[in-house]
């Protein structure tokens, strides 16, 4: 055991740890490959051009504040949700979920953050 990740005045009495390991326990095996890393990665992050394209259509017709506190509600739920993933494809879906109605919060805040001040310090 590394000593210096105790609390100090701690210490570890009658424990026998077996099959110790050292370092970072992650595995690149062909299930898990960077490849996939990066391509789940980029799909989270193309989930967020339907949400910004959606969110720009809506901002005026729902208003600013209405839209800011049901993307937060709705990607709350969706991120509730992870906790049902029963597989790899359902937990990608989900996070394409979350990625794309969280945008449409951080677009209507930005929106009523630079409307909080008057038009002549803008």
């Amino acid at each position: 055991i590394d000593e210096s990740k105790l609390i100090d005045g701690t210490e570890v009495v009658n424990s026998t740890f077996t099959r110790n390991k050292m370092g970072c326990q992650m595995t690149f095996d062909d299930d898990y490959s960077a490849y996939w890393v990066y391509f789940i990665n980029f799909l989270g992050t193309l989930a967020v051009l339907p949400g910004n394209i959606v969110s720009a259509l809506l901002m005026d017709k729902i208003g600013r504040l209405s839209m800011l506190g049901g993307s937060m509600v709705l990607s709350g739920i969706s991120c509730f949700f992870l906790w049902f993933g029963t597989s790899e494809s359902m937990m990608i879906f989900m996070l394409c979920l979350y990625n794309g109605l969280s945008i449409s919060a951080w677009n209507s805040l930005d929106v009523v953050t630079t409307e909080s001040f008057p038009t002549v310090r803008r």
